[in-house]
């Protein structure tokens, strides 16, 4: 991102606190890495270019820690809030490690129509896998749109900043590995009913709610209730 103005904008959206340590995925040379290290206690910064990351080790202030090599691999040290330009690539492996970790708040620069499916709701054409789990871990809130002229080079397609406050969602989830297996496998065959593709994936159905429904029409806490039930039948019910 090139655009001074909204480099700013991104490290207020943070609201980062004084002993904060922020993780930025993607430092590139550094613009927003400086402002973030004149907030935080301490920023780590990921970078894969070899040349971007030796050089923002040459010109970073203390407080900067950089890392080089690949975001989705390497490890993340402790940090309470990432503040980053995701690179488009990977933005769904980085945002899903993300929703995994443990963080105050994530203030994400994502392709618009990223943005879009981690905001729709069931019944609209983005809503999705992605939709369900962000939603399901954090309170996702679009702060603003960004034309392609605010990045260099610009791309081509719009993009658009947004801020995920982590919360406990407002339903019950009694196994977490099996609700984002069966989000995963559900919205693989969005068309299909629920009933069509528990069997297709080996999944129970007797008992099951929302049998004659499309994932796609239902809601986190209505997979969550679907996913409960699960919890209690044995395979081949």
């Amino acid at each position: 991102m090139a655009d001074p103005r909204a480099l700013g904008r991104m490290v207020d959206y943070a609201e980062i606190e004084p002993g904060d340590t922020v993780l930025e995925i993607g430092a590139g040379d550094g613009r927003l890495t400086l402002r973030l290290a004149r907030r935080a206690a301490r920023v780590v910064a990921i970078e894969r270019d070899p040349r971007l990351a030796g050089h923002l080790r040459d010109h970073a202030p203390p407080n900067v820690e950089v890392i080089g090599g690949d975001a989705r691999r390497v490890p993340w040290p402790p940090f309470q809030r990432v503040v980053s330009n995701l690179p488009y690539s990977a933005t769904s492996p980085l945002l899903f490690r993300i929703l995994r970790s443990p963080f105050r708040a994530a203030v994400l620069t994502v392709q618009k129509e990223f943005a879009e499916r981690m905001v729709a709701t069931p019944r609209t054409p983005g809503y999705s896998r992605l939709s369900v789990m962000a939603q399901h871990h954090a309170r996702v809130r679009w702060m603003e749109t960004l034309p392609p002229e605010a990045f260099t080079p610009p791309p081509r397609v719009h993009s658009a900043i947004v801020h995920l406050q982590p919360r406990e969602p407002p339903y019950t989830v009694e196994d977490p590995g099996l609700f984002e297996r069966l989000v995963r496998d559900l919205f693989g065959q969005r068309r299909k009913t629920l009933r069509s593709s528990l069997r297709n994936h080996g999944y129970p159905t007797r008992g099951v709610p929302h049998l004659e429904r499309r994932p796609e029409e239902l809601g986190p806490a209505q997979l969550a209730e679907v996913a409960n039930t699960l919890c209690h039948l044995p395979r081949g019910t």
